[in-house]
């Protein structure tokens, strides 16, 4: 069964702050403060992946929508992925209303055949750097001034799970790719406004303007935003990005606090499909940079296996403000999904938790949503106007307790006896899937049924 009867009550192009003291975005996890931009808690801002919150519309589109909007965006994204050789840089810069600001940030990602690739990620200093020359890879600390050496895998480059500070800056140039292939096939519309011309590198390009906002999105997030595009004509590379939206503040002992913000990424150099020459794989530390084995990790304590007791015991809050105590599933198996409204695979995930749930409707699985937001109200907002068919509650720091710290999202499966069969971080559906129905036939029979 859904957690309340089929039919009740349930995140953005990604993250832009964290719950708690932690980011925890799609099974990596950053530790913070190793990444706040300010002693005052900005969170460290995950690259373009991540979208929008409560967002004021930058420069308000004075054109109506043009039927070769969508068409233009899926173009330009749409190159970006499966590339076999690419060279971006990408200059990026934050500002909110908040006094406290994080300084400009520069990433620069390089790829080639043959297990090459160069990575770099500088937030005004030094930059932390990982390359491979096919043979070996090289990582470089400018928080350490130490670099490590070690053949290569061929799997790309390597983050530990929990990331420490120069880890974070490397992350974004590694996902830089990724972040704007995300553009294509997220949206069910766009806006084209008047083009406009922009000076990179001393060339004067003209470029397509492109306006997204929450309502262009086939899965709406919880949080509306702006993103102006602009897409070179001809090549129809990204040039530039300004995203606007509502960030929040957290600081022990108060409210939240929610003000506006607005990030503007610059691409100067976009190189795709092009050879790249050799030199750029090569790797030549610092004078006084000393080469270590290993650098240090960051590790998360392990997630306990609770007994049934401490499971059926976790009482969580219901957006009313009552207490929901897990007992109340007691014989039946329960689902738990983990999400909170800043994270976009959270929601991104929900139509095809929605699909389970009606499909195992008789089968007794109670499913239950439980988000780990800063503003509970946001998550039960987003949960009505979706019309999901569970229930969802707020976590204020109960399942950490009990389940263990991990990221989001994250989805727990236990069985009619209280034990945990199934604790991923982004699981595929496939993954989740092959999970219920070894809860026993019932399951697999009802997820066999279109």
């Amino acid at each position: 069964m859904c957690a309340v009867p089929c039919r009740l009550q349930p995140i953005l192009h990604g993250v832009r702050l964290a719950p708690k003291s932690n980011v925890r975005w799609a099974g990596r996890h950053v530790l913070s403060p190793l990444t706040t931009r300010s002693s005052q808690g900005i969170r460290r801002l995950v690259p373009v992946l991540l979208l929008g919150f409560v967002g004021f519309a930058g420069r308000q589109p004075k054109s109506q929508s043009a039927p070769g909007a969508l068409a233009i965006l899926e173009h330009a994204a749409g190159q970006y992925s499966n590339l076999k050789s690419y060279r971006i840089t990408c200059r990026q810069s934050f500002s909110s209303g908040h006094s406290t600001n994080p300084p400009p940030t520069t990433m620069t990602a390089i790829k080639a055949p043959g297990g090459r690739y160069r990575f770099e990620g500088n937030d005004g200093h030094v930059p932390a750097i990982q390359v491979s020359n096919g043979k070996f890879v090289w990582y470089y600390h400018p928080t350490e001034n130490a670099y490590t050496r070690q053949l290569a895998t061929g799997k790309g480059p390597v983050l530990p799970e929990v990331l420490g500070p120069d880890d974070g800056a490397i992350e974004g140039a590694v996902d830089l790719v990724k972040s704007l292939a995300w553009y294509s096939g997220h949206f069910k519309s766009a806006m084209r406004v008047p083009d406009e011309s922009l000076t990179l590198g001393g060339r004067r390009l003209s470029c397509y303007v492109i306006v997204l906002t929450n309502r262009h999105r086939k899965i709406p997030g919880p949080y509306p935003f702006t993103d102006n595009i602009w897409i070179e004509k001809g090549s129809f590379k990204i040039r530039k990005i300004v995203e606007s939206y509502i960030t929040t503040l957290n600081q022990p002992g108060s409210p939240p606090v929610t003000y506006p913000a607005t990030r503007v990424s610059i691409f100067p150099q976009v190189q795709l499909n092009q050879p790249i020459p050799d030199s750029a794989f090569h790797f030549t530390p610092p004078p006084t940079a000393h080469l270590v084995p290993a650098f240090h990790q960051y590790h998360l304590q392990p997630s306990p296996r609770p007994k049934p007791a401490a499971i059926y015991g976790l009482i969580l809050k219901s957006f009313s403000g009552s207490q929901v105590a897990l007992s109340q599933f007691r014989g039946h198996a329960i689902l738990i999904d983990l999400w909170a409204t800043w994270c976009a695979p959270c929601y991104e995930a929900f139509p095809e938790l929605e699909s389970i749930c009606h499909q195992t409707r008789g089968t007794g699985l109670a499913i239950v949503s439980v988000d780990q937001s800063d503003i509970a109200k946001d998550a039960q907002v987003y949960i009505e106007k979706m019309h999901y068919p569970w229930q969802n509650l707020h976590d204020d720091g109960e399942i950490e307790r009990v389940f263990g710290g991990k990221a989001v999202p994250r989805t727990i499966l236990i069985t009619d006896k209280g034990e945990i069969v199934f604790d991923e971080v982004s699981p595929t559906e496939q993954q989740l899937r092959a999970a219920i129905a070894r809860l026993g036939p019932p399951y697999a029979a009802a997820l066999a049924r279109k």
